[in-house]
């Protein structure tokens, strides 16, 4: 078994490590999290669990594609209820909660015909768009709030914001895909501006969960 993790590549080492932290604070404050934040604290120590099997598949059968269509729908799950506990507009909330069980429907196809054996992409890129949607809705909420501490002060900042960034660089990474291979680019590039976007998502949802707490009036969550 320990032959597996042999050799691995630094950043890959760090982004683990970042993510077990993640996922031990999640479980040991889950208690005083938010009802908001308890679902993003479910899904640390599920998307650790995930990657370690996944790269252990890597690693022995040289495929974990199913990994990526196994952990999506608990991903957009989990976040989807965050941003529908902080969310006060009725509609929105009404819309998410529609979108959820769609989109675990639309996975499961996903994973069965359209791409089955490969990457879940197509999940993937879409969750990314609602997650994205949901970043921008909260911060517009948070702008017109009369809540008097700082941004830097409010949880959802920093996970909206890690969201942001994360799928950004996503949709950044495979709109240059085909560009990086006609002109024989090195996908290395790729490859590590990935992981390092990974190691910064985790860190930022770190920053949240340390610093939310089960004050409904403070923090306005319904």
């Amino acid at each position: 078994m320990f032959e597996i993790f042999r050799s691995l590549r630094a950043e890959w080492l760090v982004y683990m490590s970042v993510l077990l932290t993640t996922s031990v604070v999640a479980m040991i404050r889950y208690r005083y999290l938010s009802v908001a934040f308890k679902s993003t604290a479910i899904l640390m120590p599920l998307t650790f669990i995930n990657e370690t099997v996944a790269k252990i598949l890597a690693r022995t059968v040289h495929n974990n594609l199913i990994c990526s269509h196994v952990l999506t729908p608990f991903e957009f799950t989990c976040i989807s209820l965050t941003y529908y506990h902080f969310l006060k507009n009725v509609t929105t909330k009404k819309a998410i909660g529609l979108f959820i069980p769609i989109f675990c429907v639309f996975d499961i196809i996903n994973a069965i015909w359209i791409q089955r054996g490969q990457f879940a992409s197509n999940s993937i890129l879409t969750e990314l768009i609602f997650f994205v949607v949901y970043a921008m809705l909260s911060y517009k909420q948070l702008i017109l709030s009369d809540e008097e501490r700082s941004l830097a002060m409010q949880p959802i900042f920093w996970l909206s914001t890690a969201w942001l960034l994360f799928g950004s660089t996503i949709f950044l990474k495979w709109a240059l895909q085909n560009y990086v291979v006609a002109h024989h680019i090195k996908q290395d590039i790729l490859h590590h501006l990935l992981t390092y976007m990974n190691i910064l998502l985790y860190l930022l949802i770190l920053v949240a969960l340390v610093i939310d707490k089960d004050e409904k009036k403070r923090f306005k969550y319904r």
